[in-house]
Formats: structure tokens, C-alpha cells, sequence
């Protein structure tokens, strides 16, 4: 958790001061190539960040074994991955403009290239600590290269553009990944018994793995085809607010997502072991959180959209604050999805994340062209629209797929009834308080306390509720204590 707060509060200070020293505009640059970056290396890994955590989980007895998977992830990546990364390199460098009309092969498509192959690096690394669950390792691994090191960038070298930026952040990721890696890849490799057994983990990981290459390609189109339409059809400052609001998103997620990450060694074991039903109670309050604090967000984020884009970026036009609210509907939808991706792939071979992702950007696909082809509504709000619609439908179909598999019994309307009825109430206090102001001039330190307020309120509710999903987490933390 604590790792998590850091890591968004390092990418909320990357963007404010990347917005504020280069511009909004250049802002939207440097998000565009990070937005493609981080949907091409998971084809690039084609589920092995996946894959070696789990198989690491179900073979946690054996640490033999364990860095014999870890070898044979490294290798696959090496033979196979960087041959992915290498096509799109040559594609792109043909005809870089196909990411958008102003980007070019040594600003653009370069970068790109070296920041999908460092952070590449950097997963298959950090998938090796998660399977060994010592995530303390992990997470300052994960600090330092995805928020530590580009601040260090835009801070201590102000002449750097944002495409050298994102080139020496990949170079820089690279190094510091491939010190800490040499070790247990040079050991694994040597714990292996002969090419055959090599052989033998490599076709299971990569058997693993090519059932979820649907996911990862429709991940890749649901995170690279918004920023790259946005470039091409609306302005780079509306690409700006498109791309902070998929950042948003996934700024909600290592709130919970290190509990998934954790879980999944865990989950695999105990789906070998056929004893799947005992996390059904966990995943449920995991959903119920995930639904309480999702909800609160996207309220509060919309309702202070104004105020907070103009101190995070240090200013924000009518249209950018616009798509930004749209794209804030999604926010809970798609944490369902990131809440429930780990134990579906932790439960079964069979790629289920991949039918519902593929199913999202059909949906996705299909608005963006009735909005824009029929409908012929500005490209800038009938994209994020198209966003929010898929991003729904694959919360949605996320959320059922996982209750379906591991037997969880459905949320009771009660408990949206009483979360709907509490943040109604805890807006109207913030109106209340907020009325008197114009919310645009808001400070820094009155926006905080306000939302400090809000929560503050929003957390009693929840304990005079006595909340289910609540009650049990507290149960659950107090016999960890017990039992320490």
C-alpha cells in the first residue's frame, strides 16, 4: 500500500512538472509515447510477467525449480520479445506519423522503442520477486524505474525534450534492471538440468502465455488507440487531458493491485490444490472495497476537476477539463477489471481475460467509428466516450467472470444502496462547504482539507454502516496480528 501511494504520488509530480516546464502540449506528447510503450510490452512479453509468477507459485517448495521458470521467462523474452519490439521498431520507422502527425523517428519512435525493451526488462524482473513474494525487493524496484528515474530526468537535466526524456528513462531503466537480474537469471540457468528441461518450462510458459496474447493484443489497442487517434484527429492538448485520464485510472490501481499481485503465487496454489472456494470471501470484499473507494473517486474527481487540473498542470482549458470528466466515469469500472485480471488468470490455462478484453475494443471499435463516421461528433469527446463505454462492458464483464470461476456470492443491493445514499450525503457537506468559493481558485492547501474532510466523513459512514466487506477486513487484518 505504502508502495503504491508512493508510486502515484511520483507520477503525479512526473506530470505536474513535465506540464509545467515543457507545456500541456509537450505533456501530451511524452503521455502518448508511455501509453503505447505500456501496451506493446505485454505483447512484447506475451504473458510470461504472467506466467512466471504463477508457475513460481505453484512450485514454491521447489526453489530449484523456481529459477529454472525464471530462466526460461528471461529466454523466451530474449528470443521472442525483442524480435516483437524489433518489427514494431522498423514498422514505426518507416512511417513514424502513423502515432500522430507530429511525431518523428528521433523523438518519437526511438524512445518508444528503448523504453518498451528497459521496461520489459523491468516486468519480467519484477514478476521474478513477486513469484518469490518478497515484495519489498519488488516494489523498490518498481519505485525507483517507473517513477524515481524519469522525476530524476525532467528535474535535474531541464534542457532534455520529452522524446529524450522517455529514451534515457528506458536506457537508465535497462541498467538498473539488468544489475539486479544477472544474478538469479546466471543461477537459474545453471540449475538447469540439461536443454531439455529448459526446453520442456520454456513450452509451458509460452503455452501459457499464447492464451492470453488476445488479452495482451486488445490491451495493447485499448491503451495505444485512444492516445493515437486523439493525435491524429483532436489537438495535442485534448490528447494531453485523454491520456491523464487513463493515467488516472491506473493511478487507482496499486491501491489494490499489489494485494492481486501478491495473491496471485497464492491463488495459484491453492487452485492446484483444489481449494479455490476459500478465496471467495476475500475477492469479495476485495470487489466491495474496490466499488466503495471507486465511486468516492470518481464523484470527487469530477466534481474538482477544475481546481485540481489547474494546480496539478498549472492550467487547463474548458476543453481538456471536459474529456477529463468524461473519461473519470470509467474510473471504477476499470478498477474492476485490474481488481479481478490476476485471480482469472490465476484460476485456469483458459484465456478468459482475453475474450472479455477482445470483446471491450470490438465495442470500443464499433463507437468510434458510429460516433465519428455517422454520428460525425467532434473525435475528441466521441473517443473518450467510446472509452468510457468499453471501459464498462469490461469492468462489468471482468467482475462476472470472476465470480463465476471461483463460486462468489453476489453483492447484495443493500450495499449499493447504502454507498449511493453515504456519498450523496458526503458531497452535499462538500458543496456546503465549497458554495461560498469559486471552486477554480481554490488553493493547494484548501483543496486538501476539503477532501480530507470528505474522506474523513465518507470512512465513519462506512464504520457506522458496519459494512460487510468492511467488518471482514478488519477481521482478517486483526488475526494476521494474532498469528504474528
Amino acid at each position: 500500500m505504502i508502495s503504491g501511494l508512493a508510486i502515484i504520488g511520483g507520477v503525479v509530480i512526473l506530470n505536474g512538472m513535465v506540464a509545467r516546464t515543457r507545456g500541456i502540449e509537450a505533456l501530451g506528447e511524452y503521455l502518448l509515447v508511455r501509453s503505447i510503450a505500456f501496451a506493446i510490452i505485454p505483447v512484447a512479453l506475451f504473458g510470461i510477467a504472467v506466467a512466471i509468477p504463477r508457475y513460481m507459485g505453484i512450485s514454491r517448495a521447489d526453489i530449484k525449480r523456481q529459477k529454472q521458470i525464471f530462466a526460461a521467462g528471461v529466454t523466451l523474452f530474449l528470443r521472442y520479445g525483442l524480435a516483437v519490439i524489433l518489427v514494431i521498431f522498423v514498422f514505426l520507422g518507416i512511417n513514424p506519423t502513423l502515432i500522430g502527425n507530429r511525431a518523428s523517428f528521433t523523438e518519437t519512435v526511438l524512445p518508444l522503442v528503448i523504453l518498451c525493451v528497459g521496461l520489459s526488462l523491468h516486468q519480467i524482473t519484477y514478476s521474478y520477486f513477486r513469484g518469490k513474494l518478497t515484495m519489498a525487493i519488488a516494489n523498490i524496484l518498481h519505485l525507483i524505474n517507473v517513477a524515481a528515474v524519469p522525476i530524476a530526468l525532467v528535474w535535474l537535466i531541464p534542457v532534455l525534450s520529452v522524446g529524450k526524456i522517455n529514451l534515457w528513462h528506458g536506457l537508465t531503466a535497462g541498467f538498473v534492471v539488468i544489475v539486479v537480474l544477472i544474478k538469479p537469471a546466471i543461477g537459474g540457468l545453471r540449475a538447469t538440468e540439461g536443454e531439455e528441461t529448459g526446453r520442456q518450462l520454456r513450452k509451458e510458459l509460452s503455452s501459457y502465455g499464447f492464451r492470453r496474447i488476445g488479452a495482451n493484443l486488445g490491451m495493447l489497442a485499448l491503451l495505444s488507440l485512444g492516445p493515437i487517434l486523439m493525435a491524429r484527429m483532436a489537438t495535442y492538448e485534448e490528447l494531453a487531458f485523454f491520456s491523464l485520464g487513463i493515467q488516472v485510472n491506473r493511478m487507482f490501481y496499486p491501491l489494490f493491485g499489489p494485494v492481486g499481485i501478491v495473491l496471485l503465487p497464492v491463488f495459484a496454489y491453492y487452485v492446484s490444490d483444489g481449494r479455490s472456494q476459500k478465496l471467495g470471501k476475500s475477492l469479495r470484499a476485495l470487489f466491495m472495497a474496490g466499488t466503495a473507494i471507486g465511486i468516492y473517486a470518481t464523484i470527487h474527481l469530477w466534481y474538482f476537476a477544475e481546481p485540481l487540473l489547474k494546480l496539478w498542470l498549472g492550467s487547463a482549458p474548458e476543453a481538456g477539463i471536459f474529456i477529463f470528466r468524461l473519461f473519470i466515469l470509467s474510473t471504477t469500472a476499470y478498477l474492476w477489471f485490474e481488481l479481478a485480471r490476476n485471480p482469472i488468470d490465476a484460476y485456469s490455462k483458459v484465456g478468459y481475460n482475453s475474450r472479455n478484453i477482445l470483446i471491450s475494443v470490438a465495442i470500443l471499435i464499433g463507437a468510434v467509428f458510429l460516433g465519428i463516421s455517422v454520428l460525425h461528433y467532434p473525435a475528441g469527446v466521441i473517443v473518450t466516450c467510446s472509452y468510457v463505454l468499453a471501459f464498462l462492458v469490461l469492468g462489468g464483464l471482468s467482475v462476472w467472470t470472476c465470480f463465476r470461476l471461483y463460486q462468489i456470492q453476489s453483492i447484495a443491493a443493500r450495499f449499493i444502496l447504502e454507498i449511493a445514499i453515504l456519498n450523496i450525503l458526503v458531497l452535499f457537506c462538500v458543496w456546503m462547504i465549497t458554495a461560498p468559493f469559486d471552486k477554480s481558485q481554490l488553493t493547494l492547501f484548501m483543496l486538501a482539507g476539503i477532501e480530507i474532510f470528505g474522506l474523513g466523513v465518507y470512512i465513519l459512514g462506512l464504520f457506522f454502516l458496519k459494512q460487510e466487506w468492511l467488518m471482514f477486513l478488519l477481521k482478517q487484518f486483526r488475526r494476521t496480528e494474532v498469528s504474528a
